[in-house]
């Protein structure tokens, strides 16, 4: 199976943070939260087309996301800020007294489930 080895960065989109506005229970705020961006090298490299359902893997869980491209170098991946997101990101505060949300290794694999 095809993988990716990445450095994994989350942040805030506008969408996301429309559909916050809307309600974390509303379709644009899961819709936006449920999706991941990489390069179109990388999809390519795990033979995905956008839509297609890929897992992203941390030392610190496993989520599901429908995948898009996006203008970032091959090594990055990136996922708005929400439930899944954090799924992937770490509990544990270091001396700032904030988890780290940037720079987290991750694995992305194509998955064939298609369930998000």
């Amino acid at each position: 199976m095809a993988q990716v080895e990445a450095v994994l960065i989350t942040g805030r989109t506008v969408k996301q943070g429309v559909g916050l506005a809307q309600g974390k229970r509303s379709d644009l705020y899961r819709q936006e939260t449920g999706c991941v961006e990489l390069s179109a090298a990388a999809m390519a490299e795990l033979g995905a087309a956008p839509g297609d359902v890929v897992t992203v893997s941390t030392e610190y869980g496993t989520a599901a996301f429908a995948c898009r491209p996006a203008d970032l170098p091959n090594s990055i991946v990136f996922i708005p800020y929400g439930p899944p997101a954090n799924e992937l990101t770490g509990h544990v505060a270091g001396r700032s007294g904030m988890p780290a949300f940037k720079g987290i290794g991750c694995t992305v694999r194509r998955d064939d489930s298609g369930c998000v």
